[in-house]
């Protein structure tokens, strides 16, 4: 079973469950519906986990370079301006097939110059397989009463 199969699942049962409440509760077995809407009520939150492990395996899943390449934004002035991604796990690998990841951003769909003379230097080059965005910095939640 699938992500999506599995969150359409619990939804249904969810959407299922809640019915039959409605319909015990309108013959006055009320025991009956109150446990059927606490069941709808555990289904419809697990569908919300499993959203959210969806959407936390794919911010978190290797893109592949030749799938795609992270999304480059203009900065500068309008005389020196350059095209550049924000920076991003990479994982490269040298001549020696050597892998190794770095942080590091793209500009103008390669490396940036200076992340490139550094790979040369220190790692015998370099080429990009895979990338991945940063995570989020950190945010202390606000202590709850």
């Amino acid at each position: 079973m699938t992500l999506d199969e599995a969150i359409k699942h619990c939804e249904e049962v969810a959407d299922e469950k809640n019915k039959e409440a409605c319909n015990l509760y309108d013959a006055k077995n009320y025991e009956e519906s109150r446990d059927c809407i606490w069941c709808s009520e555990e289904h419809r939150q697990l569908a919300e986990w499993l959203k959210e492990l969806k959407q936390l395996r794919e911010q978190t899943r290797w893109i592949l370079v030749s799938e795609r390449m992270p999304e480059e934004r203009e900065i500068g002035t309008k005389r020196f301006r350059t095209i550049i991604s924000d920076e991003v796990y990479v994982t490269l690998e040298n001549l020696k097939g050597e892998k190794y990841t770095k942080h590091l951003c793209f500009q103008n769909g390669k490396l940036s110059p200076s992340h490139q003379q550094e790979l040369d230097a220190f790692y015998n080059g370099g080429i990009p397989i895979a990338w991945m965005p940063l995570p989020e910095p950190y945010e202390p939640q606000e202590r709850r009463k």
